[in-house]
């Protein structure tokens, strides 16, 4: 099978999205697929082998499209240019598929005609998650929701499957657009020719709890720096997030009076992160009660916790129990409750044994959350409504 995996971001990078996507196309390269990856050339000169640790796949051609944003001749950020090339690219090439996950390059093919069959991959509900970020909405916020909405709508609709990440994409997907296109579920997974590397190391004389991930509000790291004024005998390394939102929780935590208890990393490499997981004690996802952090979540970092056999705690919410088991191979949390997290901590910071049977079932956990495992589920799911089209 051939498939296109066409996205307006520049891949390689270091950010989330564009990892994700490269850890997705060589998975699927890994299991046989020919997966054409379509971006626009990197501004940077970083490799697949900076964030893989190998190089990309055999069976992934890489194609890097002129990027006209921010050119003196075309001084604007807008993905359109990017969309008219990369539909042109693909009319003029033979694929059984396109996967994509970008919504308005989504929605700008499904209006050409000649391209094969798309299915769609989503990692949240945009308009669900745009109108609770913006609640009291503005002339111009509403028309985009509007069209947000109309865009997801058209690709919904028309796309010939979808590959959501949670159940609580897919139950939203048929209650507020009554998608009656084919839906997977399929969570994210982990590279573990990357985990295998890294190895576990003895417990710090001096506990090191780790929050590994992006600083969005609905991550609940402020809930956590809360949290640490009930904590004494540990302290915190907080991985990952730009240097305002560093700044920004940097006060927060003096002002709670924790500052000496919390360390800022910053961002860290993405062939490192392992290493500074290994490096811990007991990993956290304080996750919100937001749309996003309770329904839409597959946290790439919850299964590299795992990958790695470490204590995790985290929000009891609905996303996080479709992987994990509290007391079984993680220890949930009232979600947004700094007192809940802080005693979830003491918990397993006084028992040993606990946090080794919670490191152990984890480890078992995560092999049933592989980048491979699920590019194989993609496959089948693909394949199969393939077949149900040309009945």
């Amino acid at each position: 099978m051939r498939v296109i995996y066409p996205d307006p971001h520049a891949i390689p990078d270091r950010a989330t999205v564009p990892l994700n996507i490269l850890q997705n196309v060589d998975a699927l390269g890994e299991i046989g697929v020919k997966v054409d990856l379509v971006t626009p050339k990197p501004v940077s000169n970083i490799g697949s082998e900076e964030i893989l640790g190998r190089k990309l796949n055999i069976n992934v051609a890489a194609h890097q499209l002129h990027d006209f944003r921010r050119k003196w001749y075309f001084p604007s950020s807008s993905n359109k240019p990017f969309y008219v090339m990369v539909g042109r690219w693909i009319q003029k090439r033979k694929a059984d598929a396109i996967i994509l996950r970008n919504l308005k390059l989504a929605a700008h093919l499904l209006t050409l005609k000649g391209l094969p069959p798309m299915f769609f991959e989503l990692h949240e509900v945009f308009a669900e998650t745009y109108s609770e970020n913006h609640q009291s909405r503005n002339f111009i916020q509403k028309r985009k929701l509007m069209k947000l909405q109309e865009q997801e709508r058209a690709v919904y609709t028309n796309a010939c499957g979808l590959i959501a990440t949670t159940n609580g994409i897919a139950t939203d997907l048929i209650k507020i657009y009554s998608v009656s296109s084919p839906i997977a579920v399929l969570p994210n997974g982990v590279d573990f020719h990357l985990a295998s590397i890294a190895h576990s190391v003895k417990p710090n004389a001096v506990p090191v709890l780790l929050y590994l991930g992006n600083l969005h509000p609905w991550k609940g790291v402020d809930v956590l720096l809360q949290a640490m004024c009930l904590i004494t005998g540990a302290v915190l390394h907080i991985a990952g997030g730009s240097h305002d939102q560093i700044m920004q929780l940097t006060e927060i935590a003096n002002s709670l009076g924790v500052g000496e208890k919390v360390k800022f990393l910053g961002s860290i490499e993405p062939l490192d992160r392992f290493g500074q997981i290994a490096s811990s004690d007991i990993c956290l996802l304080p996750s919100t009660t937001t749309a996003m952090g309770g329904r839409y979540t597959s946290p790439l970092k919850l299964f590299e916790y795992l990958a790695m056999g470490k204590p995790v705690i985290t929000s009891d919410l609905p996303a996080m129990r479709e992987v994990l088991q509290h007391g079984q191979n993680a220890w949930l949390v009232k979600p947004n409750d700094p007192a809940s997290l802080a005693e979830g901590i003491h918990m397993l910071l006084s028992n040993l044994q606990l946090r080794a049977t919670l490191g152990s079932a984890a480890a078992a956990c995560a092999k049933n959350f592989t980048l491979v495992g699920r590019a194989t589920k993609i496959e089948a799911f693909v394949q199969a409504n393939l077949a149900r089209l040309k009945k």
